[in-house]
């Protein structure tokens, strides 16, 4: 039976339901509703049961000290032999005689605090589905009778509502747990978490996304994640990935984004189609694989390199015409080290430059050397030179300096007119003098770091194989002047 007077308590329990959703709020809510209805009770509880911890907690009381009935948790187990009580609307006089003949001397701990209870009424919080979630506790501590049949049909005329906010504040906290607890992975993440919508607007990022793109949260949100920090169009359009995550595919893709301050970087991205804010939503999680798909294509390269070594090697050996021998050397170098330009300059005995060879034709350099350039430093020295960068002034990156002297050797300028920004002089040696100086060139800053050893292998290989086709060809030569002075000879064997 609901009266009007009844009816005005429903309207302000609801009021405060709303205004706080939380369990705690709601139970302090129920429990001072039904206290409103029930008159000759002096004090109540809520009594909820936790199912991933298997225990009961208190979430409201009036009458007792709430924070310490709150801190007391009760194992589903030794509330069981009570659980025909509770587990009914009913009215039970003398509680803790029944406790203690439950348990003995063993009383749980939560009973104690209520010593000096002389009635009960209970009423059963249920879900949907009829699921115990727990008990309202209305007590007397002043009149064993002090409750009447009429006293529980007027708690259970409002029971629905009652069982029915106290499971709603339930899913609240359990939402509200879940959201932290995923709010804490998010903001721990070392991968960038996007939250977008289908087109690609990013409506959420965490603190990872900020580390890796150097843009703040404030900034990222609004942009899109497409035009905005893609640095090129990936393998997959972004058509064909919405396509799939309608289908109910999660989508593995990499892609190459754009760091604010414009230095690229590769991410390994995973999405997935999800429900934000009431509408289709994707969540993208982006791993950053820069490195890795640095030591990848260093592995590529360094295979490419020995695949390379291994032709040049078979070919050198086979050759033995010096022409065809150097183009052979000039072409297995380019290809290994990917330069655009290479060549070869010999000696002659004084030193001098006799002969170029280039493949393809590098840029147009005077045969005669420089005094004090880079080829004089190679020859003077003896040593191999790697220029990791050559600027606009000519300036170069290590400097290169002459024996003895202080100030930095500057590029050719035909060289930084040619846009060359990496260069590398290996000497040719023959019985300990330098013959020979390959060249590589490239367009590239630090074309041909962690290609040194490669190249002095090379250079080696080179040395070896024109020393034996020098040889042959010297051979040939010296057969050629005996048979002519044969032939010409007046005297016949």
């Amino acid at each position: 039976m609901r009266g009007g007077e009844d009816l005005q308590r429903l309207v302000g329990f609801l009021k405060e339901v709303n205004h706080d959703p939380s369990l705690d709020g709601v139970s302090g809510a129920a429990l001072r509703f039904a206290l409103s209805l029930i008159p000759a009770a002096d004090k109540g509880a809520v009594f909820v049961l936790d199912p991933r911890l298997g225990e009961f907690a208190v979430t409201a009381a009036v009458g007792w000290d709430s924070e310490r009935l709150k801190a007391t948790r009760l194992p589903k187990e030794k509330i069981a032999p009570h659980l025909a009580f509770f587990g009914k609307p009913g009215i039970v006089r003398w509680p803790l005689k029944l406790a203690l003949r439950c348990h003995g001397s063993r009383i749980p701990e939560i009973f104690s605090e209520v010593a000096g209870t002389k009635a009960a009424l209970l009423l059963p919080l249920r879900d949907e589905n009829g699921g115990f979630k727990g008990c309202l506790c209305l007590v007397s501590t002043r009149d064993p009778g002090a409750f009447s049949s009429g006293d529980l049909e007027r708690l259970r005329a409002f029971e629905g509502e009652i069982s029915g906010a106290v499971c709603a504040g339930l899913k609240w906290e359990e939402l509200r747990e879940r959201e932290r607890f995923f709010r804490f992975l998010l903001e721990r993440m070392a991968d960038a978490v996007y939250v977008t919508t289908l087109d690609g607007e990013i409506l959420e990022a965490n603190p990872a996304a900020e580390r890796q793109t150097g843009y703040s949260r404030r900034e990222l949100l609004g942009m899109n994640i497409m035009r905005d920090l893609a640095a090129e169009e990936p393998a997959v359009t972004w058509e064909k990935v919405n396509e799939r995550l309608l289908r109910g595919e999660v989508v593995f893709f990499e892609e190459k984004k754009r760091r604010k301050d414009g230095t690229p970087f590769w991410t390994e991205v995973a999405v997935a189609l999800i429900e934000y804010r009431g509408r289709p939503a994707t969540v993208s999680i982006n791993r950053d694989i820069t490195e890795r798909k640095r030591l990848q294509e260093e592995l590529e390269r360094r295979i490419s390199q020995l695949r390379a070594l291994n032709r040049a090697t078979k070919l050198l050996v086979e050759e033995i015409q010096a022409d065809a021998l150097i183009r052979t050397a000039l072409s297995a170098v380019k290809e290994a080290t990917g330069s655009e330009y290479t060549s070869l300059v010999l000696f002659d005995e004084e030193g001098k430059p006799i002969k170029r060879y280039a493949f393809p034709e590098s840029p147009s350099l005077p045969l005669k050397l420089r005094k004090r350039g880079f080829a004089a430093w190679v020859r003077e020295v003896g040593e191999p030179l790697f220029v990791h960068d050559i600027k606009p002034d000519g300036s170069t990156e290590p400097p290169v300096v002459w024996p003895g002297e202080a100030e930095p050797i500057p590029a050719n300028p035909l060289l930084v007119e040619a846009g060359i920004r990496s260069f590398a002089g290996i000497p040719i040696k023959r019985k300990g003098r330098t013959v020979g100086i390959l060249y590589a060139d490239s367009r590239r800053p630090n074309a041909f770091a962690g290609q040194e050893d490669m190249l002095l292998t090379l250079a080696g290989h080179i040395s070896a194989a024109l020393e034996k086709a020098l040889l042959y060809e010297g051979l040939k030569e010296s057969e050629a002047h005996w048979r002519l002075l044969f032939e010409e000879s007046p005297v016949s064997l």
